[in-house]
């Protein structure tokens, strides 16, 4: 939903001023315009699709495109993408993805962040800042199945 990007933009946002601020750093937000339309002309193919499955590497793969090319453009020597951090992202699909872009340009920086208490981590800092954590994937197939999830629990208590 809307409310739910605009929410997660704007913790951005506010968790980039606050870090750079902490370790004297000058990282910049930088946004795409937001098409959900567009995103869901292209994924509803596969919006009977478990979590974890054909949609999810489809968006893996138009998300990471859209770094690649930002990357690209502004000659960066290499991109990544934080998908990794997540125990339910695919790190062997977002690997493959990445090296299936053009190396010439910019380097893809190979990447599982949920190695080494990555995840772990990841959590430690979100509670640092006070950062605000979503309890499903982000597309609106996987909020609608934490609704159902959410309904359940309801009905099972």
């Amino acid at each position: 939903p809307d409310t739910e990007y605009f929410r997660r933009f704007h913790e951005l946002e506010n968790f980039i001023q606050r870090f750079n601020q902490d370790f004297n750093q000058n990282i910049q937000v930088v946004e795409k315009e937001y098409q959900p339309k567009e995103y869901l002309k292209d994924i509803s193919q596969y919006k009977d699709e478990p979590e974890g499955g054909k949609r999810c590497y489809l968006c893996y793969s138009k998300r990471m495109k859209d770094a690649y090319d930002y990357a690209s453009l502004h000659h960066f020597d290499y991109w990544t993408t934080v998908l990794s951090v997540s125990p339910h992202k695919n790190s062997q699909w977002i690997n493959e993805i990445g090296a299936s872009f053009n190396q010439e340009k910019t380097q893809f920086l190979f990447s599982d962040f949920k190695k080494n208490n990555g995840y772990l981590k990841s959590v430690k800092f979100a509670t640092l800042y006070n950062l605000y954590r979503q309890n499903y994937c982000g597309c609106i197939y996987s909020y609608q199945d934490m609704l159902e999830r959410e309904k359940n629990k309801e009905l099972q208590k």
